[in-house]
């Protein structure tokens, strides 16, 4: 029987969360207005490495609480940011969801994804966007697992995601990924 690994989609509201949730598990990419609902996870299996990923798009919430729960629960963080914005204010953005992460008292894999990559290519001034390079920095800056750059709209490394995460769960093993009591503080 697959073993189930609670992965928890995590970033700012325009950040592609919920178009990487979509493009994966319906192949399909809008531009309209969605929210997506906590009740609604999808369950997705990954024969190549037998485990069943229920995968929570967090949406947007304003006032942090849901995020707050949802962080106690997961065994693996995606961290999604939008290789298009201020790079400064990107980088106070991620350490504040680092942070937040950290509030939880127990370490929780995490992987870094730079989110639109399909508008770098179609830039006039690329200076403006996250290289890779850049990417790969930050993500050993916060301790990430990994870095991973995708395009939804594009349906560009959506896949990939899925796979870095079953890649360190068979190199590191369920037992890493184990809930374990922690000190989250529900709000």
């Amino acid at each position: 029987m697959a073993e189930g690994v609670d992965v928890g989609l995590f970033g700012d509201d325009t950040s592609g969360k919920t178009s990487i949730v979509r493009r994966y598990t319906d192949n399909v990419f809008t531009t309209e207005d969605y929210s997506p609902h906590i009740e609604d996870p999808k369950i997705i299996f990954l024969s190549q490495f037998d485990f069943l990923f229920n995968i929570i798009d967090t949406g947007y919430d304003k006032g942090f609480s849901l995020y707050t729960r949802m962080m106690c629960y997961c065994n693996i963080y995606v961290l999604c940011f939008e290789l298009n914005k201020n790079k400064s204010t990107t980088m106070k953005r991620l350490d504040w969801w680092i942070d937040h992460f950290k509030i939880n008292g127990k370490h929780i894999p995490i992987l870094l994804v730079g989110t639109k990559m399909d508008e770098r290519s179609e830039a006039k001034n690329k200076s403006d966007y996250y290289s890779t390079e850049e990417g790969q920095k930050i993500a050993k800056k916060i301790g990430a697992f990994d870095y991973v750059e995708c395009s939804a709209k594009e349906n560009i490394n959506i896949p990939l995601i899925f796979e870095k995460i079953g890649q360190f769960i068979k190199k590191h093993g369920m037992k890493s990924l184990k809930h374990q009591p922690s000190k989250c503080i529900l709000m």
